[in-house]
């Protein structure tokens, strides 16, 4: 690289106000051989000609579209190298970034209408998942009454998360549990009147109460011990632990 003692070119510090570029980029790209300078002062201070700045300006152009530095210095030294190639591969993977920022965006909308109106999903489909009895106000009353909780940004946060079908599924499971819950409850409804039936009968009936079964004879205590009908929706007719 020839020295000279005259100004031929624009310094580090001029280049890098011109063109936006770090001092600290154009000391890298020095280094890696990627730009190196054409002239030097006889101090030894870098001086960068038309050439030179020509050169920086197709590195930041390839730059700003995401090729690497080593890509970069391949296409600008290999004659032979596929530039437009290189840049269609370049474009694909552009396309990849803006679809996944895309669906950050759209992430981070549903994050913000869970926080804000705790359901992100539309009057239509809440209809259509949760029934004709749903409410669509109930989320925005719920988030004025336990918006400032943990409890409720933590439901916001999974809220979120879901799509139609997973609440589907949510609703189903739901609806599953509450029936298998109004079964159990019918069953001990069920119990409890037998238990009453044995302790306390109802005037008139012949019935000998529970707490002196201890004192019956055996073949009386079988007598009472007999199973109710099992067509019997109560789960005992008065008929089958009276004795005659």
């Amino acid at each position: 690289m020839p020295d000279t003692t005259e100004v031929d070119g624009l310094t580090v510090g001029q280049v890098s106000t011109l063109i936006a570029v770090t001092v600290r980029a154009l000391h890298h790209w020095d280094g890696i051989g990627l730009l190196r300078p054409s002239l030097r002062t006889a101090a030894g201070y870098r001086l960068y000609t038309a050439g030179d700045l020509e050169r920086l300006h197709r590195i930041v152009v390839y730059r700003g579209t995401g090729l690497g530095l080593d890509r970069i210095q391949a296409v600008l030294d290999d004659s032979t190298a596929d530039v437009p190639g290189a840049l269609r591969a370049q474009r694909t993977k552009v396309a990849e970034r803006i679809d996944r920022l895309e669906q950050l965006s759209a992430g981070l909308d549903r994050m913000i209408d869970a926080h804000d109106g705790g359901l992100p999903l539309t009057v239509e489909q809440q209809a259509a998942i949760f029934g004709p009895e749903w409410n669509p106000d109930w989320p925005a009353q719920a988030r004025r009454r336990f918006g400032d909780t943990t409890q409720w940004r933590q439901y916001a946060e999974r809220s979120a998360s879901r799509d139609p079908d997973e609440w589907q599924a949510i609703t189903d499971a739901m609806t599953d549990f509450e029936s298998a819950l109004g079964d159990a409850m019918d069953a001990a409804a069920r119990l409890t009147l037998r238990i009453l039936v044995l302790a306390d009968p109802p005037p008139g009936a012949t019935v000998r109460p529970l707490y002196h079964h201890h004192t019956e004879q055996p073949q009386e205590r079988q007598q009472l011990n007999r199973t109710p009908p099992a067509s019997d929706p109560l789960g005992g007719r008065l008929e089958a632990v009276a004795t005659s």
